[in-house]
């Protein structure tokens, strides 16, 4: 969400976007051009939906973060070897994931808390997104 500045006399619209003169505005639209009269403040606030990316390679259990309070996406992706992959509990189902395998999940709530990998050989990358 960047932060704009009209640094212009005049008021300036682009298109749902309206400056008054010397008005500093904080939006979600991010201008790829800026208009003349029209100053960038700053990058942040920014979304960024990433909430956990990590590379998992051994027998290892991943925590959803607790920043994930609303709906987010899971995914795990495996590049090398294979990964048993079993969700909240040791006593689940096993998914075993060969390369190029890819395991999602869109958790509305928070239904999945933790990833249990068992991995003899292999490489899986886990990804935690806001959506």
């Amino acid at each position: 969400m960047p932060k704009y500045k009209n640094t212009s006399t005049s008021q300036i619209v682009v298109g749902s976007l309206r400056w008054e003169p010397g008005e500093t505005l904080e939006t979600p639209i991010w201008l790829a051009t800026l208009p003349s009269g029209i100053s960038k403040l700053a990058d942040e606030p920014y979304f960024d939906p990433t909430v956990l990316s990590q590379k998992v390679t051994s027998d290892e259990t991943v925590t959803i973060p607790d920043v994930t309070t609303g709906s987010y996406k899971v995914s795990v992706y495996v590049t090398t070897g294979e990964v048993s992959l079993k969700l909240n509990s040791d006593s689940g189902t096993a998914r075993l994931l060969g390369v190029g395998m890819l395991f999602e999940a869109i958790c509305l709530s928070r239904t999945i808390n933790d990833l249990r990998f068992t991995i003899s050989s292999g490489t899986a990358y886990v990804t935690v997104e806001k959506i």
